[in-house]
């Protein structure tokens, strides 16, 4: 038997409506922030009628010439908030130096923790460019394992906004594959995306590398959906007496109009907290009932602990003609982008993503070397085989074949961010999250754009003391909402 639980859990601190979004908060209009009529148009015609909260707040301010660290929802719209100033930036002197020498690329760099959210960011840039300045370029660094002539020729020429993860632009650095002053004469502006999890990834030294490059005092924005240590030491790292905006703790004027009084609190999303005591025998077969009886909204995003999970899930779904894809760094990243094409299209309305490396897989990104990642998981799975019996050579064997497994694992890929997931309606936590944040994220996945969603969670009787300890961070970050989550 299943025994269901609903907990209003802090729903401020989870998700609002996507990059400039049509439900979002006005904020008096875009032609209020001070953005080039030129970027007004390109917002015209992507059809975004009003910024969100952080946009209206951190947009003004980068324009000022301040260093921002702006906290907000997973989809409150951060990468317009930073996206947008920074082409302005770019437009508007460019205007100014119309006649002289031409400014030395980049002029922007976004550095952000997966390959996934790179290549994101670099379609929303290059829309924008297209509608507002088709001469200027967007783009992100090769990935790891590209030859090494296509790298060079890339940073060699770099364009006006570059996205990369920290580890491939150190790289660039470190080589200098970089035309000479490349990172202080034309940078205007420094993006640290999703910067809590930068840090937890390992990528330290990495940034420590790239801003040593960078002219001193750049402009420098840090963007997060949670606040921490992390954030903090990040902060110290790379900011100089920056503005900070906490948008995840205001509530949106329109939302106030809106709500009419009502107990909806922060602007924060329409989302439904539900748990199940399952017993981890179960799990299998209570995820297959709650998606072939109906009981979950379409779309639905099923997340698993690691790459195993989702093919074993994927394929006791499809015995019971539950059709599902399943998304996870063992796909090369061809395979990854297509499933998530055909997910986004409405081709499949369940989707199975392994969060691998969200809080405990963390470990082989720190120990990367020069920044490809694939070195870490060489040396592991060399110190594995170097403690195999010699005589022992089936045990050898196995051991290498595991060694190759995580050699073929994207290091730098991520879903529980970092991927555009479009139109959920449901997520379901088939194994509880190993932290409040990984909570977070997840779950922010649905109850976006002004939508309303659902978060289920199975627990089992052996996770049910990590599921207490989410519930009580998750109480502690939500304030008032302390005694709600220990419902």
């Amino acid at each position: 038997a299943l025994r269901a639980r609903a907990s209003p859990l802090p729903l401020h601190v989870l998700a609002s409506p996507t990059m400039g979004a049509e439900s979002g908060d006005a904020g008096g209009g875009w032609t209020t922030l001070g953005l080039d009529p030129r970027l007004l148009r390109a917002l015209t015609k992507k059809r975004y009628r009003a910024p969100t909260a952080v946009q209206s707040q951190a947009i003004p301010l980068v324009l000022e010439g301040k260093d921002v660290v702006a906290r907000a929802h997973t989809g409150s719209g951060k990468t317009a908030a930073y996206l947008l100033p920074a082409i302005h930036k770019i437009v508007t002197s460019g205007d100014a130096a119309m006649g002289g020498a031409p400014l030395s690329n980049p002029r922007a760099l976004v550095l952000v923790p997966t390959r996934e959210l790179a290549h994101q960011v670099k379609k929303e840039a290059a829309f924008l460019l297209g509608k507002c300045a088709p001469s200027l370029r967007a783009g992100e660094l090769p990935a790891a394992g590209c030859a090494s002539a296509v790298l060079r020729e890339f940073a060699g020429a770099p364009p006006e906004i570059l996205i990369a993860t920290p580890a491939r632009a150190a790289e660039c650095v470190r080589e200098n594959l970089f035309p000479t002053g490349a990172l202080n004469a034309g940078l205007e502006l420094l993006v640290l995306d999703e910067a809590d999890l930068l840090l937890s990834f390992g990528y330290e030294e990495d940034i420590k590398k790239v801003v040593d490059a960078c002219e001193k005092g750049v402009q420098c924005m840090l963007l997060s959906a949670t606040a921490g240590e992390e954030l903090a030491r990040l902060e110290a790292l790379v900011l100089q007496h920056p503005v900070r905006l906490d948008v995840s703790a205001t509530k949106a004027e329109g939302d106030e109009k809106k709500d009419g009084g009502d107990e909806k609190k922060d602007g924060g999303p329409d989302i439904a907290h539900r748990f199940l005591d399952v017993a981890a025998k179960d799990k299998l077969l209570t995820c297959m009932s709650l998606l072939r009886l109906g009981v979950c909204r379409r779309k639905t995003l099923v997340f698993v602990k690691d790459p195993d999970a989702a093919v074993r899930l994927r394929l006791f779904l499809d015995k019971f003609g539950v059709p599902c894809c399943a998304l996870h760094a063992e796909l090369p990243a061809n395979s990854r982008a297509h499933i998530l094409q055909e997910f986004n299209r409405g081709v499949y309305d369940y989707m199975i993503a392994a969060a691998e490396g969200e809080e405990r897989g963390e470990e082989t990104l720190g120990r990367r070397d020069g920044g490809d990642g694939g070195d870490g998981a060489n040396d592991a799975s060399d110190d594995e085989a170097g403690d195999a019996p010699t005589g022992d050579a089936s045990a050898l064997k196995t051991k290498e074949k595991k060694s190759q497994r995580k050699t073929r694992r994207d290091v730098e890929f991520g879903v529980a961010r970092g991927v555009d997931f479009k139109d959920v309606r449901t997520v379901i936590n088939f194994d509880v999250p190993p932290s409040a944040s990984a909570y977070l994220h997840r779950v922010g996945r649905t109850g976006r754009a002004g939508k309303s969603g659902t978060a289920i969670t199975l627990v089992s009787p052996a996770e049910a003391p990590l599921f207490e300890a989410v519930k009580t961070a998750l109480a502690e970050n939500g304030g008032d909402a302390g005694a709600a989550a220990a419902n």
